[in-house]
């Protein structure tokens, strides 16, 4: 079984949450997202095992959820500002829930989001958050550099931020700003709206925009769960603050 559309995916949305779980509820896969056992995952968009039929986390989100509860102090109790940059909604709701966490949602045009704004001009002061989740948004900015520095701005100095990109395939980072037509992005970048192949060396241009980076691969996170969290071998994390 597989779903590949948004139309599928708001219809299983809507499906009771209770009843998904119990539809699905066995013994190979675990989603850390809903904290589900689960016969399998759903197949995305050409990739196996890919999307949990209940609270429809893809695999980059159960890692990062993975990675916030085991390799960060978020639910250590104590009061924390987060800025969740394009919410995931499954990440979303957990987040919500952690003791401690004061939360703020932004996007530039997700109308669901809490607030709305541009990720190179954001409205808030210096040393503003204290945790900064920043997850596949950095490719569709065209001045990604001044994105980075922005995040840094307002994340304090003891506090810290997941960035994710999308999987690492080539070597060197590749853009040409002079390409805006929807197929040729595509095309180039591997998706209409993305204006970038991001590539091995992107930590580095983190690192000359105001951050420290430390890079985790899915199987330094995960271990032997990789498998039964639905897991992509190549999806990695870096963990950043700010310099």
């Amino acid at each position: 079984m597989g779903i590949s559309t948004a139309v599928g995916r708001i219809v299983l949305r809507l499906s009771p949450r209770r009843l998904r779980a119990a539809v699905f509820a066995g013994a190979k896969r675990y989603c850390p997202v809903c904290d589900t056992r689960l016969r399998r995952f759903l197949n995305f968009r050409g990739r196996r095992n890919a999307l949990c039929p209940v609270c429809l986390s893809l695999e980059r989100h159960r890692l990062t959820w993975l990675f916030l509860m085991e390799r960060t102090d978020l639910t250590n109790g104590k009061a924390k500002r987060l800025l969740h940059m394009a919410p995931e909604r499954g990440l979303e709701s957990r987040l919500r829930a952690v003791d401690g966490v004061d939360y703020l949602s932004a996007d530039l045009v997700d109308p669901e989001a809490m607030v709305r704004f541009d990720v190179t001009n954001i409205p808030y002061p210096d040393q503003s958050f204290d945790v900064i989740l920043c997850s596949h948004v950095l490719e569709h900015v065209p001045d990604d550099r001044l994105a980075m520095r922005e995040l840094a701005r307002v994340l304090r100095p003891s506090g810290w931020a997941v960035i994710e990109v999308p999987p690492v395939r080539v070597a060197k980072t590749f853009e040409d700003p002079s390409v805006t037509d929807p197929k040729e992005r595509r095309r180039l970048f591997g998706q209409h709206d993305h204006v970038r192949v991001i590539g091995d060396d992107y930590p580095a241009r983190l690192e000359k925009n105001r951050w420290s980076i430390l890079r985790f691969r899915s199987a330094d996170i995960a271990g032997d769960r990789m498998v039964t969290s639905g897991l992509k071998a190549e999806e990695e994390i870096f963990l950043g603050r700010s310099v």
